[in-house]
């Protein structure tokens, strides 16, 4: 998982995310769940996030079939290494 943390815009009250997962992660069925699954890690983790900050998170093809578990493991080593 490749991520990027843009500058922060003054205007935003509360973290930004996004997903990006290319066709090689999987056919549209496995690239939404696992963006859906990122979103909702996303909504438990969103206080790990600094205030302002807008985060891009962008999924390789390894990343096909994986687990909420797997997910959440890369996000916190993510976290650990961003903040």
């Amino acid at each position: 998982m490749q991520t990027l943390v843009l500058p922060q815009n003054r205007t935003m009250e509360r973290p930004q995310f996004g997903v990006i997962a290319s066709r090689r992660v999987g056919n549209a069925v496995a690239r939404n769940r696992v963006k859906r699954l990122m979103r909702e890690l996303f909504r438990h983790y969103q206080k790990a996030f600094p205030v302002k900050s807008q985060t891009v998170f962008v999924l390789k093809p390894k990343f096909g079939p994986c687990t909420y578990r797997m997910l959440e493991e890369q996000l916190r080593l993510g976290l650990k290494r961003l903040f």
